[in-house]
């Protein structure tokens, strides 16, 4: 007579797999309660993938800044300094916001 050799599946006690207690909300359905989502794979890249966009747009900016003086001085010293002056606003205002959305991931994880 041949008998069945093959240990019986161990259940744990603490992780049922058929109830819905103890699994993360945000899960998908039929996925494993014991495991997390994980991020995608450019999640760790995004912080550099940022400053290299920020640092072309002031690159660039800076790049064309005479050409558009140039184009602007008609209208006033005035204008061509208050264009000056956002551009230079629109650096920190971008780091500004940079800085929130950090905190915010930060404060979600």
């Amino acid at each position: 007579m041949l008998t069945n050799t093959r240990p019986d599946p161990v259940v744990d006690p603490v992780v049922d797999p058929a109830s819905d207690t103890g699994a993360d909300p945000e899960a998908r359905p039929g996925a494993d309660p014991r495991t997390k989502p994980r991020p995608h794979a450019l999640k760790r890249y995004e912080p550099f993938i940022a400053a290299a966009i920020l640092m072309l747009v002031i690159f660039f900016g800076m790049l064309f800044m005479p050409r558009i003086m140039l184009a602007i001085s008609g209208a006033g010293p005035f204008v061509a300094t208050g264009v000056a002056v956002a551009f230079m606003l629109i650096l920190f205002v971008a780091l500004w916001l940079r800085s929130l959305q950090q905190r915010r991931n930060a404060a979600r994880d």
